[in-house]
């Protein structure tokens, strides 16, 4: 089987929290919040990161949603 099994990317809506798809709109603040102490806890995570690592993070995203490889969701 290839391709996500899913037709649409799940959405979590909780009282506190919503999961969504990552978005273009997010590498801007993506590219922000990765902080040098933030990056030093994360693998294979370079600082500065620059909105281009971050819109490679979302297209790498949304490639592994649709071949199954996995699912990162945002955090609002």
């Amino acid at each position: 089987m290839t391709g996500s099994p899913y037709s649409y990317f799940p959405e979590i809506n909780g009282l506190l929290v919503k999961l969504r798809k990552l978005s273009l709109d997010d590498a801007k603040d993506i590219s922000q919040l990765v902080t040098h102490n933030v990056s030093k806890s994360l693998w294979k995570v370079s600082f500065p990161y620059t909105l281009e690592d971050a819109l490679n993070f979302i297209d790498s995203s949304h490639k592994d949603f649709t071949s199954l490889k996995g699912l990162n969701f945002a955090i609002e």
